[in-house]
């Protein structure tokens, strides 16, 4: 899909009606999905066009420190504070609906997704209403404000994830072999990749080795069997690059050395694999790896 859109004008002239929606995710506590709350449903709530636009605040934690005596430092380590955003809002109790009884569902829904384009979101939580008060003091109320929701991860992901078709991989002894494919990262942020390797129950060779590297970025993750993975056994083995976890159809972990490969921006970006796969005796057969992911966006 294309890039989503991440801030939204505060009006709606030409009959536009832009998309302000939060929810979508599982309930605490009592379960089941929260409905998406519309707040810029064009009756009750509106962004307010008096106001600043949507604002999207993202900083970065750089840590560096000085070498003595060079002028000069070396960056220690690089992350993301948590992304706040802060939409204008007019609520409009002409509907017949006070504003404490509609903003009540938003602070209680916990982590919901916060979209602009009905097709990402941002995982967040609504954490105040700034400079609430009231714009006509006569009911029905009109009120403003502002609210502030905080992102935990920052950056918006697909509703739905990417699947690419599976890359057979042939496999020997020794060294193995080397089976090279592509993922193309259509978001411009990294993403954390889900490997399904399964092996079926016609492969009569035992399975002792996996390294799957991102060539491009030079990340590389050893699966050492040990025992060897037993011929003529169907194996479906998940290799979640986010969980940094080895989980076999039986809830069975394994062991792994090396650092787990993700996927690289910029959007567009064809990062180059190798899965190279080693059998204790013979050559396999019927082998497959399939790559799953969810596209990731910072504005």
């Amino acid at each position: 899909m294309p890039a989503p859109v991440y801030s939204v004008p505060a009006d709606t002239r030409y009959g536009v009606r832009q998309v302000v929606k939060f929810g979508g995710l599982a309930v605490p506590i009592v379960g089941g999905v929260q409905s998406y709350i519309d707040i810029m449903d064009g009756v009750s709530w509106f962004l307010d066009p008096k106001q600043n636009g949507v604002e999207i605040k993202i900083d970065r934690h750089l840590v560096s420190s000085p070498y003595l005596w060079r002028a000069k430092s070396a960056l220690q380590s690089d992350d993301y504070y948590p992304v706040i955003v802060t939409i204008p809002l007019l609520y409009d109790e002409s509907s017949g609906t006070n504003f404490q009884t509609a903003r009540a569902p938003l602070f209680t829904a916990g982590t919901q997704n916060l979209t602009f384009d009905n097709a990402t979101g941002l995982q967040c939580r609504l954490n105040a209403i700034r400079n609430l008060r009231m714009r006509i003091t006569s009911a029905p109320y009109l009120w403003e404000g502002q609210f502030e929701f905080i992102g935990y991860e920052p950056f918006w992901k697909d509703f739905n994830t990417t699947t690419q078709a599976a890359t057979p991989l042939t496999g020997s002894t020794g060294a193995g072999t080397s089976n090279p494919f592509t993922i193309t990262n259509a978001g411009n942020f990294w993403a954390e990749p889900v490997f399904t390797f399964f092996i079926p129950n016609t492969n009569a060779a035992p399975i002792a080795k996996l390294i799957l590297t991102n060539t491009t970025s030079g990340e590389a993750l050893t699966i050492a069997f040990g025992p060897n993975l037993t011929a003529g056994v169907a194996w479906t083995l998940t290799i979640d690059c986010g969980a940094m976890t080895v989980t076999d159809q039986n809830g069975v972990q394994y062991d792994f050395s090396g650092s787990f490969p993700l996927l690289y921006p910029p959007a567009g970006t064809v990062n180059s694999f190798t899965a190279v796969l080693v059998t204790g005796s013979g050559a396999s057969s019927g082998v497959t790896l399939t790559p799953v992911w969810t596209n990731r966006w910072v504005p």
